[in-house]
């Protein structure tokens, strides 16, 4: 176990276990440019930005040991770490389970010995429901999970809200919907967003899992942090919470509005469907706005341009690429 403090702000502090990641990087910048303290841990050893609001921690965020040992001063934490894709979890059931299930119950006991804690955990708001009955979905729909990925986010919610009925801390549990937008990975297949744009600015041939008719409910980066701000400073009674937009864009909806973006087509192979896909899912945020005062601002198609010029100039100096803001509907 190695832990490398870099800057230290001042308390009382927020913990954000994998600070490096696509939302965590996201998440850092936002709370520090709002002046909140973090103490960032992740297994980088670099800073992603320096802040006198920030301390850069390099440790492993799924280590209960790493974790207890840093929480010292610190009234929250923020979980969103997890060593598992939707698409892949059910290959080795048994590492999902020891990765994420065992060690979130094992940092959950350290935080429960913490002082008037404050836990906000990162479900999938896409995994845990199963086949909707119904659509926009609410948080009290039945949940039947298709794969061991939905399946252990769902105990881990059911163990943080055992923690909660015996007031070892407060939690709020956010089950976000799709989240897109810069810094999101485009190699490992899970982020059908960044993944097209690159594929779609570099003339691979996008390959779709069944029909492309599979709705999913898209939310921007900022708006999920914008959520988890929110829910940090929640003390009511509820504990879940969905998170995302509220309308659904198909896979086939979502490769036409990239090649409206950059402004040319790429070749499209369909694939078999997986059995771990749901085909619907869109989720009701009513709960949130009315308990937390969240609601999403940024339209699919203002964060898909911003996603596209990030990777633009990232990753394709002297590209084609030339990305012109279009006229469509404001509310989505």
């Amino acid at each position: 176990m190695e832990i490398v403090l870099i800057t230290v702000p001042t308390s009382p502090r927020c913990l954000i276990l994998g600070a490096s990641g696509f939302i965590g990087r996201h998440l850092v910048r936002r709370m520090a440019d709002q002046g909140l303290a973090v103490r960032a841990m992740s297994r980088s050893r670099e800073p992603s930005f320096e802040s006198p609001h920030v301390e850069w921690i390099a440790g492993n965020p799924l280590d209960p040991e790493a974790v207890g040992a840093v929480l010292e001063g610190c009234e929250s934490c923020v979980q969103l770490v997890t060593t598992t894709k939707p698409g892949t979890a059910n290959g080795n059931m048994s590492y999902d389970i020891s990765s994420n299930l065992i060690n979130n119950v094992r940092i959950m006991q350290k935080l429960g010995q913490q002082p008037d804690m404050k836990f906000v955990y990162l479900s999938s708001g896409g995994t845990v429901y199963g086949n909707p009955l119904y659509v926009p979905i609410k948080e009290a729909h039945p949940t039947e999970p298709f794969s061991s990925y939905g399946i252990t986010k769902l105990a881990i919610e059911k163990y943080i809200q055992m923690f909660v009925r015996l007031n070892r801390f407060k939690a709020s549990i956010l089950r976000v919907s799709n989240p897109f937008g810069e810094f999101q990975s485009f190699t490992d297949g899970q982020g059908v967003v960044p993944t097209f744009l690159w594929k779609v600015l570099n003339r691979e041939a996008i390959e779709i899992w069944g029909d492309g008719l599979a709705v999913r409910d898209y939310i921007y980066v900022g708006d999920v942090c914008d959520a988890i701000i929110a829910a940090l400073g929640y003390r009511g009674d509820k504990v879940v919470f969905n998170i995302g937009f509220g309308r659904g864009l198909s896979v086939l909806e979502i490769l036409k509005g990239i090649e409206e973006t950059v402004g040319f087509s790429t070749e499209v192979k369909h694939l078999d469907a997986r059995p771990t896909d749901v085909q619907v899912s869109v989720l009701d945020n009513t709960l949130a706005f009315e308990e937390l005062g969240w609601t999403p601002q940024t339209s699919f198609y203002e964060g898909l341009e911003r996603t596209a010029r990030w990777i633009e100039r990232r990753w394709c100096s002297g590209s084609e690429l030339s990305i012109q803001p279009k006229q469509r509907e404001q509310q989505f």
